[in-house]
């Protein structure tokens, strides 16, 4: 997102009805996406498989979130999104808690998602959705 600090991975969005999603993802492994690998990867039920894209030289990771029609989760992704895009002081506040994890020394990519999760979580209840998700890591509220 313009305007927005990163670190050039685009988080892409594809719902599925739920019985597709076995078949949807075997045909994007076909064609060069990854499963997540790590400690706490996303169930196969939803899964986020990784890819990449070079455009005008850069090379930008893909995290594609395939999610379950009727899964919440998706107008949470696309309200964030939208606010994001709408609202500066968000914006500006956002990218400074990712900088903020960042200079803290946080691990690993994975922790790094926990927490950024923190920010995104409370904001989307501030917006009025009732999330009740893990963001601190397996086993936390």
């Amino acid at each position: 997102m313009a305007g927005l600090a990163g670190k050039n991975t685009v988080d892409m969005l594809l719902p599925l009805d739920a019985a597709d999603i076995p078949d949807a993802t075997e045909r994007l492994v076909a064609v060069g996406f990854r499963r997540q690998s790590g400690v706490d990867p996303f169930p196969p039920t939803r899964p986020m498989l990784e890819g990449s894209l070079r455009e005008e030289g850069d090379v930008f990771a893909i995290h594609l979130h395939v999610i379950p029609l009727g899964d919440p989760e998706i107008d949470e992704m696309r309200a964030f999104r939208d606010r994001l895009r709408s609202d500066p002081t968000l914006r500006d506040a956002y990218g400074e808690e990712k900088r903020r994890i960042v200079e803290a020394g946080v691990p690993g990519a994975l922790e790094y998602s926990y927490e950024k999760g923190v920010f995104v979580v409370s904001t989307l209840r501030e917006m009025g959705f009732p999330v009740e998700r893990n963001t601190l890591g397996p086993g936390t509220k």
